[in-house]
Formats: structure tokens, sequence, C-alpha cells
């Protein structure tokens, strides 16, 4: 049975959030995937390959807007807050299937490691960041236009405290049990009923 790439990466994505990235060798990745070293380098370069491809696909990805959100077509905030919901939820159930054996906190572990670790990955994040709080900026002013929110409230400020509060609760649930939905839309729920109309 051939490997793919996908395998590849998501086999020493569990790896590294196991034993972190200086921890892993090529043996430990071969072992893992059950692929011969030759196997292993038709697919990628190096272990700094592989681990880039691994922080692409495991943190990156998982939390870029552009292929999160392009789906999002909503007619309201409160709309629009239920689908949020509802998509870092799928995110986070792909993820425990990810760390089925592992846990929460190794990737929490991987993500601290790799941003100390990867200068370029702070702008990312940082670029990532903007982007939702842009949309979300822009998903408050549309309530406050169409009368569903509060016409004295600041956009942007509200839009901060739906992504700051979303980011922090699910990383901060990455260090145990994995994100708390009913705690999630009760967040949200509640930032909401103080900001409609």
């Amino acid at each position: 049975m051939k490997t793919s790439k996908e395998e590849i990466i998501k086999s020493s994505t569990k790896l590294f959030i196991r034993k972190g990235y200086h921890g892993v060798n090529l043996t430990d990745i071969e072992a893992e995937v059950g692929i011969t070293r030759g196997g292993l380098f038709y697919h990628i370069d190096n272990k700094e390959h592989i681990y880039k491809e691994s922080l692409n696909r495991y943190l990156i990805m998982v939390d870029e807007i552009e292929a999160k959100f392009t789906s999002l077509k909503s007619e309201s905030v409160s709309d629009f807050i239920e689908q949020y919901a509802s998509l870092l939820e799928k995110t986070m159930s792909d993820l425990s299937k990810l760390l089925a054996p592992t846990n929460y906190s190794g990737y929490f572990s991987f993500f601290l490691l790799a941003i100390t670790e990867q200068a370029d990955l702070i702008k990312k994040f940082d670029k990532i960041n903007a982007d939702q709080v842009k949309l979300w900026t822009n998903i408050i002013q549309k309530g406050i236009d169409k009368g569903e929110l509060k016409k004295e409230l600041d956009p942007e400020a509200v839009a901060l405290l739906f992504r700051h509060a979303s980011f922090g609760l699910t990383y901060m649930s990455s260090v145990n049990k994995g994100l708390q939905s009913k705690t999630l839309r009760k967040m949200m729920a509640t930032l909401y009923e103080n900001i409609k109309k």
C-alpha cells in the first residue's frame, strides 16, 4: 500500500505533539508511518520540511480564515455566531481525531514551541487574527446597520470581545478535555444578549 504525504504529515504531527520537534528523528517518523527512508524522502526533503508542513496543516490552516469562513452566509449576527461556533466545534473535533492517543496539552505545547522557534509563525498568526477581527467587525457593523444591534456599539471593540473570547476558550480548553462546546455557545450567547437591540 502506498503511503501519502498527508499520512506522513499526520503521523509526524502526532510524534511532534508527543515528543516535541527535538525529540523526533527520521527513524521515529519511519516507524510511526511504516515507511522506508526512501519512501519518506520521496515525499519530504528532511525533518524540518515535514515539521513545517505539520505546522502549516495543524496550526496555521486549522485557524486560517479563508479556509474556515468562506462558506459562512449569514443574514444576522446571531446566525453568524451559530455558524462560527459550529465551525470551531468541527475544527476541534478534527483535532481530537488527530490527538486520539495523545492529549490536548500536547497540542498546546506544540503550538507554544512552534511560535517560539518559528519566527514566521507569529506573523502568520497576527494576520489570521487581524483577518478574523476584520470579519467580526464587518458582521457587527452589518448588525448595527440592520438594527439588530445597539447603534452606539464600537464594532471593532465588540469584534475583539468575540474573537478573543473564542480564541482564549479554545486554547485554554486545549490543556484539558478539548473545546467545551456548551461553554462556548453560552459565552457567545451572553455577549450577544448584551449587544442586541
